[in-house]
């Protein structure tokens, strides 16, 4: 294992939540302290909800610069905004409605344009924008959470499908046909430049995917999260004692993490 990645077991749901609020204010306020601001790409799905309801309460809803920060969504499902699979309405139900947040900085994806590559380019111009990366440059993201799913797929990179292959642009619309539906997803080029990335996965129906990911064969195409193999910034794993059992590499325990 590389020696920018870790790998840190936790207890239970509550405990990858708590240790993943400590990261993030860390790394945020260490960010704003060098810079000035801090950007951040969220993920969506269930795992990350009790961290966003954690970063909303004290100490972090006080202690953290939330002013400071441009939130951006590492994928979006193509549904309306109002829609229960939303991933931008789970991150302004549990973080956005308790912390002091202008969502005028939360870079979400429109997902009602004509087609979804038109979502995908204008969510690629949002960011452009908002963070000043010139034409032909990729943002230096500071800090991006990602989940993993049972089958290797991060964000909406799912095995086999096309924005896999994608080397140059910001987002991509990628179809993802085991869903029948499409998604927005930020492409792997970006998760690779990035400072900071932090995985929260639990589950025994991942133990297998994990161990490839970290430890097998380089196949991208059949488990995506390898795309992050060989990243320069650092990245850590938060996961559940089920899943790192058989996991080769040395893993520190979460009490023994920064708070």
């Amino acid at each position: 294992m590389a020696n920018n990645v870790t790998v840190t077991r936790v207890v239970n749901a509550e405990e990858m939540a708590e240790t993943a609020a400590r990261r993030f204010a860390l790394i945020c306020e260490t960010t704003i302290k060098t810079k000035g601001l801090f950007n951040v790409a969220l993920s969506g799905g269930n795992t990350p909800r009790r961290l966003y309801e954690i970063l909303g309460q004290a100490p972090y809803v006080t202690r953290i610069n939330w002013d400071k920060i441009t939130f951006l969504l590492g994928d979006e499902r193509l549904v309306p905004i109002d829609d229960k699979e939303s991933n931008f309405l789970m991150i302004k139900n549990t973080l956005m409605q308790n912390a002091p947040i202008d969502e005028r900085n939360v870079l979400r994806v429109y997902t009602d344009l004509a087609t979804p590559g038109s979502c995908a380019t204008d969510y690629e111009l949002t960011i452009r924008k908002h963070l000043k990366v010139k034409d032909g440059e990729l943002p230096v993201l500071d800090f991006v959470l990602l989940g993993m799913g049972p089958d290797g797929h991060t964000a909406s990179l799912f095995p086999g499908t096309d924005a896999l292959k994608e080397t140059s642009h910001i987002s991509r619309a990628n179809y993802v046909a085991k869903f029948d539906s499409w998604r927005i997803t930020l492409t792997a080029p970006v998760l690779r430049n990035a400072k900071n990335i932090l995985f929260q996965v639990s589950g025994e129906d991942k133990a297998a995917a994990l161990k490839e990911v970290l430890e097998g064969n380089l196949n991208e195409s059949l488990y995506p999260a390898q795309l992050l193999r060989g990243m320069k910034g650092k990245v850590e794993w938060l996961v559940d004692k089920e899943i790192s059992a058989n996991l080769r590499q040395s893993i520190s325990n979460s009490s023994a993490g920064v708070r």
